[in-house]
């Protein structure tokens, strides 16, 4: 029998509460390293067309999750400019939020094409909600802030 067995109903759900917060702090790890490798041109390095294709072939994803790493990983990434000033991530609320494990990279593509119809200082409230509601809930809820923000 596996110590599964043994354990109360709540702590196994804890565990696995904390585990997907680790998944999700080293997913917002691979975005980070994924941001950096585009910054370095690591397609062209490599011989390839882009980095998404990249990373199809070296990690197995299909072509259209690998571009949803990449494009999330530009959302979310501070680099460095050509002068070596520090670039500020695009959404950095959720940028923040990512890195603390919150929000999966579902969330973050969801959050990441609310806020192309959103002004910045809605970002925020959108994480705000997006920490608390599965990533299906956030397209709804932008409309709804929209409309608030543009009735104004």
């Amino acid at each position: 029998m596996s110590e599964t067995r043994l354990r109360a109903t709540d702590e196994l759900l804890s565990s696995i509460v904390g585990k997907v917060t680790k998944m999700r702090v080293i997913a917002n790890e691979v975005m980070r390293e994924i941001a950096e490798l585009d910054r370095r041109g690591a397609a062209a390095e490599f011989g390839y067309k882009d980095l998404a294709r990249v990373l199809r072939d070296a990690v197995r994803w299909d072509l259209r999750e690998a571009r949803q790493w990449v494009a999330n990983a530009s959302l979310l990434s501070s680099g460095m400019t050509p002068t070596g000033s520090e670039l500020a991530p695009e959404l950095p609320v959720t940028a923040a939020a990512a890195a603390e494990g919150v929000l999966s990279v579902e969330h973050v593509a969801a959050l990441a094409k609310v806020m192309e119809q959103l002004p910045t200082e809605a970002e925020a409230t959108m994480v705000d909600f997006a920490r608390e509601h599965v990533p299906a809930a956030i397209p709804k809820f932008g409309e709804q802030l929209a409309y608030a923000f543009y009735q104004n």
